[in-house]
């Protein structure tokens, strides 16, 4: 279906121009924009000046997996087209696509359905919600305790990554930011120059989307507390989600503790962000370096 303030059919190239309020639909989704160029025969089309789309899930399931399958998928930029029957998708100026609270921001937006790509370009940021923890202890204390009213709804908890560019493929569950790349947790920031994020599975019952992430060129990992923080430095970082774990190698890897005022170093650094855990690795020729800094 279309509609348009002003339409214009070229019989012999089969092209319809929808000028103002323009609006195309079919049983995959909505298109709108200021002006959209329609070809009939393919069902590609070129919209113009604030265009929204709207896509309904797959039944097949295609699409890409780093926003969620079973959720429809909306999408604004400046200019959006589409080719081979909407399997690629390109998003230009000012592009969003988001899932409920999942979002890819970008100057520019590639999704390619058959490939199960995708690719950002230009002031990327990505933002993931974490799913609600799960307490089964909780639910069987509350069947056995005196009703009470609601408590408050969670805060909610989000994995933010913001870099130049990005590259996701679904076939390894893999997004590759490159170009000034900043990792945000709850209580952690990683800063590197390339950083691979891996993603769970769909069906996974982790809390995050994502699972681990290697960090790559100049690695700066911040973990906030309230009455600490611990900052580490070397030239690659690993990050692992549900065990709180942060390794340090390359560089002359090193960690500051604000707490305790300690200085360590060693070819490896392992520590756990949710206790004071810290495994100290150096090579045999160069034995594992801590300074106390001593209080005036």
């Amino acid at each position: 279906k279309a509609q348009s303030d002003l339409a214009t059919l070229q019989n012999d190239t089969n092209v319809m121009d929808l000028d103002r309020n323009a609006r195309i639909s079919d049983a995959s989704g909505t298109t709108t924009g200021d002006n959209i160029r329609l070809d009939q025969a393919t069902g590609d089309f070129d919209a113009k000046g604030h265009v929204n789309t709207t896509r309904l899930p797959e039944e097949n399931k295609s699409e890409s997996a780093m926003l969620d399958k079973d959720e429809p998928t909306l999408g604004t930029a400046d200019r959006v087209t589409s080719a081979n029957r909407n399997h690629l998708i390109h998003y230009a100026g000012n592009a969003v696509v988001w899932q409920t609270s999942s979002r890819i921001q970008a100057d520019r937006i590639d999704i390619d359905r058959d490939k199960k790509s995708i690719v950002a370009e230009g002031k990327v940021v990505t933002q993931f919600e974490d799913k609600p923890k799960a307490d089964s202890d909780s639910a069987k204390a509350a069947v056995k305790a005196p009703v009470k009213p609601p408590a408050k709804p969670a805060q909610p908890t989000f994995t933010i990554v913001k870099s130049q560019s990005m590259l996701y493929t679904d076939p390894d569950r893999l997004a590759t930011y490159t170009g000034g790349v900043d990792f945000w947790r709850p209580a952690m920031t990683v800063k590197s120059a390339i950083l691979k994020a891996f993603l769970n599975p769909q069906d996974s019952d982790a809390d995050s989307r994502i699972n681990h992430a290697f960090g790559d060129g100049k690695v700066e990992v911040v973990q906030y507390a309230p009455d600490r923080h611990r900052v580490g430095n070397s030239e690659h970082a690993e990050y692992y989600t549900e065990e709180g774990k942060v390794v340090l190698t390359g560089g002359e890897p090193k960690l500051n503790d604000s707490k305790t005022g300690n200085d360590t170093r060693g070819d490896k650094l392992t520590w756990f962000t949710d206790d004071d855990r810290l495994i100290v690795d150096g090579a045999p020729q160069k034995q594992s370096q801590s300074h106390l800094r001593k209080k005036k």
